[in-house]
């Protein structure tokens, strides 16, 4: 009987294992999921943290203006080329150019962005990157990037095809995911709340080299607003 008594003990353990992972993979849409290229050693809810918590600093700033232009600032400085969270050419990352957008859009939802102005911002940096990719048609030409800026102002999605659902995925899992996870925490991804992370090095600061790129990245990370030597300085654009 004790023995027996065991036996329904580890089916009942197992069991509830079994019924967690499939919880797990059904509170997220194809849509919400971490797309592929996700690298193993990126903790997305950690990483979002941050960012609500740059939020809150944010937030107290009393004048709108000046806030929304740091918040602004704030961004490109986050996941313009170069960035921290420029995914795809980090070298402690190297995501897929999908999780880099989907990841975008996940952080400019806790920023308190609109999916509308995510989706924009994605398009007008694309208009940044074609002006500098010697490999595109309209690399170098002022012209067309000014264009392609105006109309992604105006609402005209000239990103990538398939950026623009990326973008609005992340968005979706850090507004209806991220948001509704009472673990998120701990979890460093809500809709795999049972994965494990490789271990990491960290972004750090400045990893392309400072002024080639535009931006030279303080490694305080909990630094937002008050910085000795400044969270993000300008120093060559």
């Amino acid at each position: 009987m004790k023995n027996i008594n065991y036996i329904f003990l580890f089916l009942f353990l197992f069991l509830s294992l079994l019924s967690s992972k499939v919880s797990a993979t059904e509170v997220c849409t194809e849509a919400q999921e971490p797309p592929a290229g996700k690298p193993t050693n990126f903790d997305i809810n950690a990483s979002l943290n941050k960012f609500d918590a740059a939020k809150s600093a944010f937030d107290g700033i009393p004048n709108v203006a000046y806030r929304n232009m740091l918040k602004a600032s704030y961004m490109a400085a986050q996941f313009g080329p170069g960035a921290p969270y420029d995914l795809k050419n980090n070298p402690n990352y190297m995501s897929s150019e999908g999780f880099g957008n989907w990841f975008y859009g996940a952080a400019a939802q806790r920023m308190g962005y609109s999916a509308s102005q995510a989706t924009r911002a994605g398009s007008i940096v694309q208009q940044y990157q074609n002006y500098r990719n010697t490999g595109h048609a309209d690399v170098g030409d002022l012209g067309k990037m000014g264009e392609g800026i105006i109309d992604s102002v105006n609402g005209i999605n000239l990103d990538n095809p398939g950026d623009k659902t990326k973008i609005l995925g992340g968005y979706d899992y850090s507004e209806n995911v991220y948001e509704e996870d009472p673990n998120s925490d701990s979890n460093p991804d809500s809709c795999n709340p049972l994965s494990s992370l490789a271990s990491t090095s960290g972004y750090g600061g400045g990893w392309v080299g400072g002024s080639s790129t535009g931006f030279f990245m303080s490694t305080d990370t909990s630094c937002i607003l008050a910085c000795s030597s400044g969270y993000a300085t300008i120093i060559d654009l």
